[in-house]
């Protein structure tokens, strides 16, 4: 296929995805659809038990996975194909990246065994990743689907982690300074900011509730917050470090799930190696990027001889209300995923 015909196969797909509301939790409707797409294109594919779907070009065990999510954040967006862009609620995050793959995975060639994995909870607690890694089904090469602005190959991710902070206080008349437990809670985030910044952390609040009446200062005050750990640093020492400083202040603190390691990967590995190849095959030089959040990378790197996360879409447009994939994204990220897949199947550093 040429590359406008599989820019608009793929768009077509991305589009039936978007359809199907997929917020973390209820992935059943779009996997549905990528079984049913990746049925009509000749493929087999499966639903595990929790979830993941799971599509490949033959019956061998997998040399290379080609692996996306299909859960968005809340928010249903009405999808529009429109000209040359498919627009709305994930396309960017990440089921740009899942058609796209699909779209590739009928043209490798079935000598290279590769397999797509479409898993579920990457926005949450990532159980879909978090089984493959359980069940010991990590192939040994992975290309992670994830918006790189298509342009970029990212071989990194922070780590991170969420934690529930609590501070009380005795309240009291608004007149009267000193005992809002609001007060005390936003000078321990301003504090815990600086600290963490010197540790190659952030911390920023995503949920905040404080406040019984608008007489009254606040006794008690709860803030969710985000913490980002750049690769390189200690998950634990920052840990450490924001309990201390939770502490001290007489507040609580509880953590949200496991920490994420941060990852980084060496660009000269097989698979960051492979993607260059393929995009300057297109007459792109590509760049490699170190992202900021996290993704289902962290926890496959350790798995994996090799890995890295290429796909169509602008990251800063995640999780908003404007999220839209160009047709010649898709198509660029179609013959990219394929020929990276097919020069890791004939590296001889690799068979």
């Amino acid at each position: 296929m040429a590359g406008a015909s599989v820019g608009l196969l793929a768009a077509k797909i991305l589009y039936k995805l978007a359809s199907a509301y997929s917020p973390t939790g209820s992935e059943d409707e779009a996997a549905r659809i990528l079984v049913d797409e990746a049925t009509r294109l000749g493929l087999e594919a499966m639903v595990d038990r929790v979830g993941n779907v799971y599509v490949s070009n033959t019956s061998r065990e997998p040399l290379v996975g080609l692996v996306g999510h299909m859960d968005t954040v809340e928010g249903y967006i009405e999808p529009v194909m429109l000209g040359d862009t498919v627009a709305g609620r994930g396309v960017v995050d990440a089921k740009g990246s899942i058609a796209a793959m699909l779209v590739a995975l009928t043209l490798i060639d079935k000598s290279c065994p590769t397999t797509l994995m479409a898993l579920v909870g990457e926005e949450g607690d990532s159980r879909g990743a978090r089984h493959v890694v359980r069940e010991g089904l990590v192939p040994p090469y992975v290309i992670v689907g994830e918006p790189t602005g298509s342009l970029r190959i990212a071989v990194g991710y922070h780590g991170g982690f969420k934690a529930t902070v609590t501070c009380t206080s005795s309240g009291g008349h608004p007149a009267n300074p000193g005992g809002s437990a609001l007060d005390l809670l936003l000078e321990l985030v301003q504090e815990a900011k600086r600290n963490l910044e010197g540790m190659g952390s952030q911390l920023n609040i995503t949920m905040l509730r404080a406040g019984e009446s608008p007489r009254k200062l606040p006794r008690e005050a709860r803030a969710i917050v985000d913490v980002r750990i750049a690769p390189g640093n200690s998950t634990r020492l920052v840990v450490d470090e924001l309990h201390r400083l939770v502490l001290e202040r007489g507040c609580k603190i509880s953590l949200l799930g496991e920490p994420t390691e941060p990852v980084r990967v060496k660009p000269q590995d097989p698979v960051p190696r492979a993607l260059a190849r393929a995009l300057l095959g297109q007459g792109v030089k590509p760049v490699y990027t170190v992202k900021r959040g996290t993704s289902d990378m962290n926890l496959l790197a350790p798995h994996a001889k090799s890995i890295a996360a290429y796909g169509p879409g602008d990251p800063r447009l995640s999780h908003t209300d404007y999220e839209e994939v160009g047709l010649w994204e898709l198509a660029l990220a179609v013959e990219a995923y394929r020929a990276a897949v097919e020069y890791l199947c004939k590296s001889p550093r690799i068979l």
